[in-house]
């Protein structure tokens, strides 16, 4: 009877730490997004991991101002954990510095495509196929 309640006692005890490992798991990937979330200035961090810098401002009237290193505007609609962009326009200036140059390419690619969108850790995270933006 001593080995039944032992052994119970450690099924519960890793059944409990595994209920908190898979809860907390859904901290580490973030959470969806919402509009009300988006709403402010957002410094670009790193694109792919690699530092980067840039803006971006929702704002909320569901218009978006962004500049890595050319300036883009137009309209956004969050909904889920997604952003779809709609009439987006913007620069077409020379950017000298390569990894900049493919941030930029990067989020215009982006506005004509879904992109998810997460918040982890206060930080925002754009991503679309294998491309991330992680703004602050």
């Amino acid at each position: 009877m001593k080995k039944f309640v032992i052994i119970l006692v450690l099924v519960l005890i890793i059944a409990g730490t595994a209920y908190i490992l898979v809860k907390n798991l859904g901290n580490l990937q973030g959470e969806k997004a919402t509009a009300g979330q988006l709403v402010r200035g957002w410094a670009l961090e790193s694109y792919n991991g690699t530092a980067a810098n840039g803006s971006i401002n929702f704002k909320k009237d569901g218009r978006f101002e962004a500049q890595v290193c050319n300036l883009i505007s137009g309209s956004y609609a969050a909904d889920n954990g997604g952003i779809k962009f709609s009439g987006v326009a913007g620069t077409l200036a020379l950017c000298t510095d390569e990894n900049l140059s493919e941030a930029d390419t990067a989020f215009v690619q982006m506005t004509k495509s879904n992109v998810t969108a997460r918040l982890v850790d206060g930080k925002l995270h754009l991503q679309s196929g294998n491309d991330k933006l992680i703004f602050y």
